[in-house]
């Protein structure tokens, strides 16, 4: 079996305990009864908090490696504020990860993880948040490039190459794509910042009975403890066969695509030709073809004084007699 030696072994910034490491020629093999690795740089190379009790390992030191696999706990890393579930390697040139770091209401995925002491990033990695409740998923993102700040508390997401990222928020039923994206751990908020292609610059409702409703945007923020969207840079809505534009050109998503009422909008019809506008316009928009309003129609006939005229029910009415737009709403 080799020589079988019992103590303890340093290596870098890491330290392993236990009564069997078995000396291969070439290398070491252990279940260790702990591993622990402290913040520090070595040789000018960083190194973060780690431990662990029984672990797996495997050293190669002619490879300059050290693999630890956990057991039945994860790491716990950071000084205790990210757990990673996977396998650390250790070389003379930093640690790596291969796993998933979670934190308490997030997990990010990767293949490769790599540390300094107070950070870690990943050229590829799946992002998962959930809401203040850690009882639902309010974010999801995969592929991404991913850095994350310890010290700071702070996740920046980029997207890879010149693809954008698809964006699911399944707590409030909506979707999008993003450039890139900022993850505010303090704050509770994340940040994103839509492409510049005007055409996947937009929000899309995945609810059921809202009829594909989307509309786009120039970005949004994902409030994670209240679990709201604010959605911002809206030049207009369409709903049925009209354009609300919203009020400072901004809406805010609750739970289940619930957008909140709009006050003081303006509604133009149709959305060919955009003759007819409602102004003071006081709207719940339900879906692409659902909605209930009251607002301000004025009118200037010929050689008349313009009038105002209140309308206290604007509602959707499908064309059912006009074969050619039967189905429509107008």
């Amino acid at each position: 079996k080799g020589l079988i030696a019992n103590g303890r072994i340093d290596y870098m910034a890491a330290t392993l305990l236990g009564e069997s490491f078995i000396m291969m020629p070439d290398s070491m093999l252990a279940a260790a009864d702990s591993f622990y690795q402290v913040r520090k740089t070595v040789n000018g190379v960083e190194f973060p908090h780690a431990h662990n009790g029984a672990v797996k390992v495997k050293w190669l030191p002619a490879g300059d490696s050290m693999l630890v696999t956990m057991k039945n706990k994860p790491f716990d890393m950071f000084e205790d504020r990210v757990k990673f579930k996977g396998t650390l390697l250790v070389t003379g040139k930093g640690s790596h990860g291969n796993g998933t770091m979670t934190f308490d209401q997030a997990s990010i995925r990767s293949k490769d993880f790599v540390y300094t002491t107070s950070t870690f990033k990943a050229d590829s990695s799946d992002v998962v948040i959930k809401n203040k409740d850690a009882a639902k998923v309010a974010f999801n993102s995969y592929n991404v490039k991913s850095r994350v700040d310890l010290d700071q508390m702070l996740g920046e997401f980029l997207a890879n190459g010149d693809q954008n990222i698809p964006i699911v928020l399944p707590y409030n039923q909506y979707k999008t794509v993003a450039s890139e994206y900022y993850w505010l751990m303090n704050d509770q908020l994340i940040n994103i910042r839509m492409p510049e292609d005007e055409n996947l610059s937009y929000f899309e409702s995945t609810h059921p009975d809202q009829d594909g409703l989307k509309f786009p945007a120039s970005g949004g923020v994902v409030d994670l403890a209240n679990n709201t969207i604010k959605i911002d840079g809206i030049p207009y809505i369409t709903v049925a066969d009209a354009k609300v534009r919203p009020p400072d050109t901004q809406v805010f998503i609750e739970g289940n695509a619930d957008i909140r009422k709009l006050e003081g909008a303006l509604m133009v019809m149709d959305t060919a030709n955009e003759y007819h506008k409602i102004y003071k316009l006081d709207i719940k928009i339900r879906g692409l073809n659902d909605f209930e309003g009251s607002g301000e129609y004025r009118y200037k006939g010929k050689g008349m004084k313009k009038q105002k005229i209140k309308y206290d029910l604007i509602v959707p009415v499908e064309d059912t007699e006009n074969k050619e737009n039967k189905g429509k709403f107008y």
